[in-house]
């Protein structure tokens, strides 16, 4: 191979790797906005950290710690969390921080989360496209009410959607 086709070739890759990182994930997309919060992402991973602790309602519980296969999915890249809801429906929420290293760094003044997937207890976990309108807006609802208003509290800053 020449130089040339080795440069174009490896430039390629890391352009579409770096969209792969910072376009949320690829294929995962999102359900609902983004969410921005005013702090760096390490204040908002220890407010996330305290609202499991003081909100324990919102950890998976042991029978559904099986459908949490990100990392054999080959997402353990994402700086991620689950939320479980017990009350009916009930469901997890896979959530990730948009963004990457680099971008956290360069920006520490806003953080941004999302959630990616939704499952409601099986193996299956639902994307954007595999929801109708009205889920994806039920969905968001209930995340801003029960997780970002209480990381809201906690952090004591708004966040805004976008």
């Amino acid at each position: 191979m020449t130089s040339k086709i080795k440069y174009a070739v490896t430039s390629v890759f890391l352009i579409s790797f770096y969209g792969l990182l910072v376009g949320c994930a690829g294929t995962l997309g999102g359900i609902g906005e983004k969410y921005y919060f005013p702090v760096s992402k390490n204040m908002l991973t220890k407010a996330v950290a305290t609202l499991m602790t003081e909100h324990p309602k919102y950890q998976v519980p042991e029978n559904w710690q099986r459908f949490d296969d990100w990392s054999a999915r080959g997402y353990d890249f994402l700086d991620s969390d689950i939320f479980y809801f017990s009350s009916q429906p009930q469901e997890m929420y896979y959530l990730s921080f948009i963004g990457d290293e680099e971008s956290w760094k360069a920006d520490s003044s806003k953080i941004s989360i999302a959630i990616r997937a939704i499952n409601v207890g099986d193996s299956r976990w639902f994307l954007a496209d595999d929801l109708n309108h009205s889920e994806r807006n039920r969905i968001a609802d209930r995340f801003e009410a029960e997780i970002v208003s209480k990381l809201e509290k906690i952090l004591r800053k708004k966040s805004w959607k976008e």
